[in-house]
């Protein structure tokens, strides 16, 4: 995964915001967005997780993406989440046009960083997806 993380703010309005987190892993961004969504209502998406895209119904439009590049699904079904949106999403290198065009679509970049050597034993701590992602 990329090491960043990032947040999405919709410019459409003041009122409307999404972020993208990118991020050093380990470094508290799923804790923020945790917190954004406990203490400021943000709608927190962990699209990593299986759970949250079935739960959340956005299982299909992620496919669209991972199978064909198209995010623009993604984006759609994100904005009928509410006005305040943080999509919390450890990307690979050859995503980064994604990245953009999340930011061409009104998406506001967050950058998450850290102590490396400090982030990577909490990623191994953690235990939760294999250490090679970390050290992509």
């Amino acid at each position: 995964m990329n090491n960043c993380w990032v947040a999405f703010k919709w410019q459409e309005t003041s009122a409307s915001h999404f972020s993208l987190g990118f991020r050093v892993p380990a470094t508290g961004k799923s804790h923020f967005g945790r917190w954004l969504s406990e203490q400021h209502g943000y709608a927190h998406v962990d699209i990593e997780k299986d759970d949250v895209r079935r739960l959340l119904g956005l299982r299909h439009v992620w496919d669209i993406f991972t199978n064909s590049g198209d995010l623009l699904p993604l984006v759609a079904a994100l904005r009928t989440l509410g006005p305040c949106v943080i999509f919390d999403w450890g990307f690979l290198p050859h995503c980064l046009s994604a990245v953009a065009t999340f930011k061409s679509n009104g998406a506001e970049l967050w950058w998450f960083d850290g102590d490396r050597n400090r982030a990577r034993q909490e990623f191994i701590k953690r235990n939760t997806v294999a250490l090679a992602n970390f050290d992509y």
